[in-house]
């Protein structure tokens, strides 16, 4: 009966040691030109594949990437983990999705067998942080500045790309404005929000002028909101929500209803998916999958060397102007 080939059976043919023949699968130096050349052709003639979980057992590794999500998910939040899933494949990485579970402090990859975590979540706490910091594995934030130097993290310029997006808006004339912001506690939110404030002092609004709801970047909530405001004040003159998700859901509103975008209403968002661009929405884009690739590229050297300093990269945002605004403001 035939059986499974082993190194052994490579050790066999080849006259070398186990040593040897692990050096060369794991491709580890002090092995001599020929006679790696000597054992990749046995392996290859007998047909050995080497046992991926052993040899990364072996090296303390795995070779597994967890990555922990929040409640929300989002077209962004897509578009963060496909550039993580991209990085990590050409890295010979693999993932392990989970889950935070909501208002506790528990998460699906607790006991996971996984060399480091990125975690997407921007409403988790900063106890949180600080009980998954303890275990000693690697960890990288997206979204979410930790509160803490020593854990690394990937965010984008949230509070200047929302400055971008209200300033666009009251430079066209703009007023009469609703603002639909994120979860309420979401660092991310309250940078836009703090952005935002930015504008409104520069441009001394009122608050009548300037309202502010909660939409958790959630399109229900959002189009419930701008419901509600409607009901209330009657149309805005423009809206900035804090999400693209959440915006299309009001120009979906505002388009059913016989509103028109923008000659009535004008609408920006923030995020840059896809989907906005062949709604013509005006977009605050933040480069969603480049910051899935380099947390991975920030994890990948914490694991390598545990040694490494935290970093704490902050990505671009852009003002990407489309129908939903009306265009650009005019000239001074």
């Amino acid at each position: 009966m035939s059986h499974a080939v082993t190194m052994r059976d490579v050790c066999r043919e080849t006259g070398v040691s186990v040593a040897t023949v692990s050096r060369v699968i794991n491709k580890q130096p002090k092995v001599s030109a020929a006679r790696r050349k000597l054992v990749l052709e046995a392996i290859q003639r007998l047909g050995y594949t080497p046992n991926a979980l052993a040899r990364s057992l072996s090296r303390s590794r795995t070779d597994t990437v967890g990555v922990l999500l929040g409640q929300e998910l989002s077209d962004s939040i897509v578009n963060v983990v496909r550039g993580i899933e991209i990085e990590a494949h050409t890295r010979g990485l693999h993932l392990l999705l989970g889950r935070a579970s909501a208002g506790t402090s528990s998460d699906e990859l607790g006991e996971a067998l996984v060399d480091g975590l990125i975690v997407l979540d921007p409403m988790m706490s900063r106890q949180t942080i600080s009980r998954m910091r303890s275990r000693g594995r690697p960890l990288v934030m997206i979204q979410n500045h930790a509160g803490e130097a020593s854990v690394s993290t990937v965010c984008a310029a949230d509070e200047q790309g929302a400055y971008l997006g209200l300033k666009h808006l009251l430079s066209m004339n703009h007023r009469k404005l609703l603002l639909i912001s994120g979860p309420p506690g979401g660092e991310d939110s309250v940078l836009r929000m703090k952005g935002c404030d930015r504008v409104l002092r520069e441009f001394k609004l009122s608050p009548e002028e300037a309202a502010m709801m909660i939409g958790r970047y959630s399109p229900r909530e959002a189009l419930t909101v701008f419901q509600e405001y409607r009901a209330r004040r009657g149309l805005p003159r423009a809206v900035f929500a804090f999400s693209d998700d959440t915006a299309m859901a009001v120009m979906k509103e505002l388009r059913v209803t016989g509103v028109r975008v923008p000659e009535q209403v004008a609408v920006v968002g923030f995020g840059g998916g896809v989907a906005g661009e062949y709604m013509g929405l005006t977009t605050i884009s933040v480069p969603m999958m480049e910051m899935g690739r380099e947390a991975v590229r920030v994890l990948a050297e914490s694991i390598r060397d545990p040694q490494t300093k935290a970093a704490h990269i902050v990505m671009p945002c852009e003002l990407v102007i489309r129908e939903s605004c009306g265009g650009a403001p005019p000239a001074p």
